[in-house]
């Protein structure tokens, strides 16, 4: 979750203005998760049931589910960074 989330989070918080990806992680909570509902009419037959059966789709459902609220969070701690010390980060230190 932390590798999805904290990228996401911070591409986010430090690019220019509210774009479609802003709203893009709430979009899980506005529509149903996927593995609720599942379509037999599109599945092949033995295409995206090895998902099913396997524990891939518990993973799915967990960040799906839960990515929204995590994004919210850490968006809101990277903003109260301030910019400046991410760029002395990466400087090059004086020499004195």
């Amino acid at each position: 979750m932390i590798c999805f989330t904290v990228p996401v989070s911070y591409y986010l918080e430090r690019t220019r203005g509210a774009t479609f990806l802003d709203y893009l992680p709430s979009f899980p909570l506005v529509c149903p998760p996927l593995p609720r509902h599942r379509p037999d009419s599109c599945l092949e037959p033995g295409g995206l049931d090895r998902i099913y059966e396997s524990s891939a789709i518990l993973i799915i459902a967990f960040v799906s589910a839960y990515s929204p609220f995590v994004i919210k969070v850490i968006s809101a701690k990277i903003r109260q960074i301030n910019p400046e010390f991410e760029e002395s980060v990466f400087s090059e230190p004086e020499v004195v």
